[in-house]
């Protein structure tokens, strides 16, 4: 409330974006959409302003800032279409799409590297590796469709690679580059929540991501 009266904002929508709690429909006093944005953290900022810098030489393009305060912003509201509306009729087309912004996201990264440290990336990467692992097995082994034992044996695996290779096991990427996060106006696709995380692999988490998101929501088999 303090954010929309001191920016003259009214609020339209609220829970629409993946019924995040902290993402809003907006119009300023002109009646323009806009999207306003609470429990930002300097990082994200920091990453939109980079990803603006460097637009030249991307594949995409990210919303642009309208002001900002503490712990929020307030953002244009990209309308198009999501990327996940092309996946029947143009599915090379949405792969080929995603690698480049996976690729070219890294460079976002490196830009924003220059100026800050991102964090202890072998220390979060682990933790975030055997967490996921710990998490997303549970329910498959309880089913039956896996015996745990399996599962030791991966989590080995990633004990082995992580223990030769260190810190060059991962890589900062966004994490969530996938049909639901990027919008295409005017043929242009636009990334939305700009992050840095810890992830396995130097870029290539980000691509992997999106297909996975792509096999389990497309309804084409092929």
């Amino acid at each position: 409330k303090t954010i929309l009266e001191g920016n003259k904002l009214k609020l339209v929508e609220k829970e629409f974006f993946r019924h995040k709690k902290n993402v809003f429909r907006v119009q300023d006093a002109g009646g323009a959409p806009l999207i306003l944005k609470t429990g930002v953290d300097d990082m994200q900022v920091a990453l939109l302003r980079a990803a603006r810098s460097l637009e030249h030489e991307l594949c995409f393009r990210v919303p642009h800032i309208i002001t900002s305060g503490d712990r929020w912003i307030v953002m244009e509201e990209i309308q198009g279409k999501f990327l996940y509306e092309f996946y029947e009729s143009d599915a090379d087309w949405c792969v080929k799409i995603s690698k480049e912004i996976a690729d070219d996201y890294q460079r976002v990264i490196a830009k924003v590297m220059e100026k800050q440290s991102l964090g202890d990336l072998l220390a979060e990467g682990e933790a975030w590796v055997f967490s996921r692992l710990n998490l997303w097995s549970r329910p498959i082994v309880k089913i039956g469709l896996v015996e745990f034992s399996l599962v030791q044996q991966i989590a080995q695996g990633f004990e082995n690679i992580i223990a030769q290779k260190g810190e060059e096991f991962f890589g900062w990427s966004h994490g969530n580059i996938i049909g639901d996060h990027i919008i295409i106006r005017d043929g242009v696709p636009y990334l939305l929540d700009l992050e840095a995380v810890p992830r396995p692999g130097r870029g290539y988490y980000d691509f992997l991501r999106s297909l996975d998101f792509m096999i389990l929501t497309s309804q084409n088999e092929e």
